[in-house]
C-alpha cells in the first residue's frame, strides 16, 4: 500500500522558509543596528564647525554649536562659567578642539555620549577622594592657640582650635585651601594637597607707624577712624627743606589753614588755624601737645622738624573730651623720633637758604632824625595860637623858654 507523503513535504517546506525568513530578517536588524552605532561613533569623533564670534558669551557659543549640530550640551552653570565673554575663531575643526579652546582657563571636561556633551568641572571626579585633616596651630614661641578660626577657602565650613590649639576637619578633598586666622595674627592660606596632617605656627601682625594715629588718650588704626584725624608722617616732612614742621605742615592736611603773617624769618611769623576763627576776644591757636605733653606759647616751634616721626592733627570735637577747652580750636598732636633696636645708624640733613627784603626805603639816620624832630616841634609852636592863659600877648618864637610853651600842652605833646 502506497503512503501519500506530499502533504508532510509541503509543510516541512513552508516551516524551513519561514525560519530562514526570520533568520535573514534578524540579520538585517543587526547589521542596521551596527551601522547606525558606527555612524554614532563617526560623527562624535569627526563633526567639525567653523565658527566667527566677537565678544559673546560663551552659551550663545553653545547654542551655536547646538543649532550647527546634532549635538546638545548638559551642564552646571554654578560650576560652569557660561556668562564669560570670549571671541573665537574656527575653521573646519572638531567640536571637541573648539570646546578645548573655549574652555581654556577653566579646568572642565568633557564627556560625550551619543549626540549629548556634558561639560563638567575636572575637581568634581575628585569628590570621592575626601579625607580628614587635622593638626595644631601654635604661636612663635610654640604654645599653643586656641580659639584660632579654621575654614574651607570659598565655603562656611570650618572650625576652631580647642584648649590645646588642636583642629580636625573631615571631608576635605586635595584641591582644598584653608584658611587660619586669629586677632592680632598674620593670616594664613595652606594648600591640602596630599597631606592629612597641617601644624601652623602663627606669627604676630605689627602695625606699621603709617597706619596708626595717635588719638590722645591712645592708639587705634587710621582706616577706623574718620576725616576729622588728619596724619602727616616723617616722610612728608622729609621731602621738604624747612625750617619749622608748621612750614611742612603747608598744603599737606586738608581743614588746617595755616598763612604767613609777617615777615619774621625762621616760620617764626606762620599762623595756624583749625577750622578757621572761632574767637573774637581770645587765641584761635590750636593746642600742641608734644609726645603727652601739651606746650603753649609756641615753645613748640622749637622742635627741629628732623626730630618729628609723626604728627596728628585732631579736628572735630572729640578734642575737647580729651583735653578739654584748651582744644576748642583743634589739637596738633607731635610725636618725636626715638631710639630703635638694632645697629647703630646716623644720618645726616642739612640744607641752605637766604631770606632777605625785596625792597628798601631809605630811613634818616640819628642825627638827621633829631634835626627833624626839633625843627618840627619848633614849627608847630610858631604856628600855634595864643591862648587866654599866656600873659605874653607876643607872637611866639623859637627863642621862647620853655616855660612859656608848657603852657601849651597841646604843642608840647605833638609829634610829628
Amino acid at each position: 500500500m502506497k503512503k501519500n507523503c506530499e502533504p508532510e513535504i509541503d509543510q516541512f517546506r513552508f516551516i524551513f522558509k519561514k525560519a530562514l525568513f526570520a533568520m535573514k530578517l534578524t540579520a538585517v536588524i543587526f547589521l542596521i543596528s551596527t551601522f547606525s552605532l558606527l555612524a554614532v561613533g563617526t560623527y562624535s569623533q569627526d563633526t567639525r564647525i567653523s565658527l566667527n564670534l566677537k565678544n559673546v558669551q560663551i552659551k550663545e557659543v553653545l547654542q551655536k554649536i547646538e543649532s550647527n549640530t546634532e549635538y546638545f550640551f548638559i551642564y552646571n552653570n554654578q560650576f560652569v562659567d557660561v556668562d564669560k565673554a570670549v571671541s573665537i575663531t574656527a575653521e573646519n575643526q572638531k567640536v571637541i578642539d573648539v570646546l578645548t579652546k573655549l574652555f581654556i582657563d577653566q579646568e572642565v571636561e568633557f564627556q560625550v555620549t551619543d549626540r549629548k556633551i556634558v561639560i563638567a568641572p575636572s575637581f568634581l571626579d575628585n569628590q570621592q577622594q575626601q579625607k580628614t585633616v587635622s593638626g595644631k596651630v601654635t604661636d612663635s614661641s610654640g604654645s599653643s592657640l586656641p580659639g584660632v578660626s579654621v575654614v574651607v577657602k570659598g565655603t562656611t565650613t570650618g572650625t576652631i582650635t580647642d584648649a590645646n590649639g588642636n583642629y580636625s576637619l573631615s571631608n576635605i578633598t586635595e584641591n582644598t585651601i584653608l584658611q587660619f586666622s586669629f586677632v592680632g595674627m598674620k593670616g594664613q592660606e595652606i594648600s591640602v594637597g596630599n597631606k592629612t596632617t597641617i601644624n601652623v605656627d602663627m606669627v604676630e601682625e605689627s602695625i606699621g607707624i603709617e597706619e596708626v594715629v595717635a588719638i590722645g588718650y591712645g592708639t587705634a588704626k587710621k582706616s577706623d577712624l574718620t576725616g576729622a584725624v588728619a596724619s602727616v608722617t616723617a616722610a612728608n616732612l622729609k621731602e621738604r627743606a624747612v625750617t619749622s614742621f608748621g612750614e611742612a605742615l603747608i598744603g599737606q592736611v586738608a581743614g588746617v589753614q595755616i598763612q604767613q603773617i609777617n615777615g619774621a624769618p625762621g616760620g617764626e611769623g606762620l599762623s595756624i588755624r583749625v577750622r578757621g576763627t572761632g574767637s573774637i576776644t581770645q587765641s584761635n591757636e590750636p593746642l600742641y601737645v608734644v609726645d603727652g605733653y601739651p606746650m603753649e606759647g609756641g615753645a613748640f616751634r622749637l622742635l627741629n622738624p628732623s626730630d618729628i616721626e609723626s604728627i596728628q592733627v585732631l579736628k572735630d570735637a572729640s578734642s575737647t573730651a580729651i583735653y578739654g577747652s584748651r582744644g576748642a580750636n583743634g589739637v596738633v598732636i607731635i610725636n618725636t623720633k626715638k631710639g630703635k633696636s638694632g645697629a647703630p645708624s646716623i644720618n645726616f640733613n642739612m640744607f641752605a637758604g637766604v631770606q632777605q627784603r625785596e625792597k628798601t626805603v631809605d630811613m634818616m639816620n640819628r642825627d638827621q632824625y633829631v634835626e627833624w624832630f626839633k625843627d618840627g616841634r619848633n614849627q608847630a609852636w610858631l604856628d600855634a595860637p595864643i591862648i587866654s592863659a599866656d600873659p605874653n600877648k607876643s607872637p611866639h618864637s623859637i627863642n621862647d623858654p620853655n616855660s612859656r610853651r608848657r603852657l601849651y600842652p597841646s604843642v608840647m605833646s605833638t609829634i610829628i
